[in-house]
């Protein structure tokens, strides 16, 4: 049995990666199981062509299947950042993609702290239960070497991601675009006292942003700017779809976020011919080609970045990863007998 661990994953970018790969295994006529997390959208998984195993997202509800499936397992690939929680007689590959776990920052209160802290711990004890890991960019890799004690042999650079669909070019122009949660590390709130100085010299554009209402705080105060008349419109969640037509009508990408293993947004809003405006950090150039950057920290460098956009003709974003899903399907396919 292949089994595709998708605990922990149920709503952002790790949730975009699994319904990716999963698309890339259906398409090789794969046969799998998935470890599905119960907060996703059960309709989503109905009338698959793959066996589907609910779980809890906790230690123990995993465990527990782990040592119910342990005989029948020929090789696994988890997805949500953990080894399984016990030595298994399979190849496992376990993907690292939230580097909050190991790099926490100086941003996060004292509760989050303790919840990561807990997480680091699990992450290191269970670390040996996995043959190989993969991350999206050697940014990560360095990260995972020095944070932890595995072995560089054991870890490969495999970026994947969805490839928006084509259509006409219906540039709107006047659009700025962040598409991400309201995490605390995603920046909004240096973004949004940028674009407030920003639209004193020049409001004839608007900010599209997608945080949901989960994020109170936040929420509630581009609600505010919004009442006061900036030019902010706030979607929440969107589907796939949806979000893809935000960026085939924006001009740019506003991307502050503090830390990011990979930053799916930014190939998304390229990919469709997005000029993308980020930070000035090493994840950044892993993945894309900015047209500009700034100083996530410095409220005055963000709003000098959207200036700069709009008052004079940025070079074009290019991309600097290639698409691995394939190769990566091949790796943890189960080695014929």
């Amino acid at each position: 049995m292949l089994l595709i661990d998708g605990t922990f994953i149920n709503s952002g970018g790790g949730k975009v990666l699994l319904d990716t790969l999963i698309e890339g295994l259906v398409s090789k006529s794969t046969d799998f199981t998935l470890l599905l997390d119960q907060r996703c959208e059960s309709s989503e998984y109905k009338n698959t062509p793959y066996g589907v195993i609910r779980v809890r997202g906790s230690y123990f509800a995993r465990l527990a299947v782990y040592r119910k499936l342990k005989d029948k397992i020929t090789s696994v690939f988890c997805l949500g950042n953990f080894a399984p929680p016990i030595k298994l007689d399979a190849h496992v590959t376990t993907y690292f993609h939230n580097v909050l776990i190991l790099d926490l920052g100086k941003y996060s209160n004292i509760v989050l702290k303790t919840k990561v802290w807990l997480r680091k711990r699990l992450f290191k004890m269970q670390s040996e239960n996995s043959d190989v890991w993969m991350v999206q960019t050697d940014v990560v890799k360095d990260l995972l070497i020095n944070r932890s004690s595995i072995n560089e042999g054991k870890i490969k650079v495999r970026p994947f991601y969805r490839i928006p669909r084509v259509i006409s070019s219906n540039k709107q122009g006047k659009m700025f675009v962040y598409v991400s949660s309201g995490a605390p590390h995603k920046n909004h709130h240096r973004l949004l006292d940028a674009w407030q100085e920003f639209e004193r010299e020049n409001s004839s554009y608007t900010l599209h942003l997608t945080v949901g209402p989960e994020f109170q705080n936040l929420s509630n105060k581009i609600n505010n700017l919004i009442s006061k008349g900036l030019n902010i419109v706030n979607h929440g969640h969107l589907e796939i779809e949806k979000i893809w037509d935000l960026y085939h009508s924006a001009e740019y990408l506003i991307y502050p976020s503090l830390k990011e293993s990979f930053g799916l947004p930014l190939i998304e809003a390229t990919h469709c011919n997005c000029k993308v405006l980020g930070s000035d950090l090493p994840y950044l150039y892993q993945v894309v080609e900015p047209s500009d950057s700034f100083d996530p920290l410095n409220v005055e460098s963000i709003r000098d970045s959207l200036l700069r956009a709009t008052y004079s003709d940025l070079p074009k974003s290019h991309l600097q990863v290639h698409n691995s899903l394939d190769l990566l399907v091949e790796e943890i396919l189960p080695v014929k007998p």
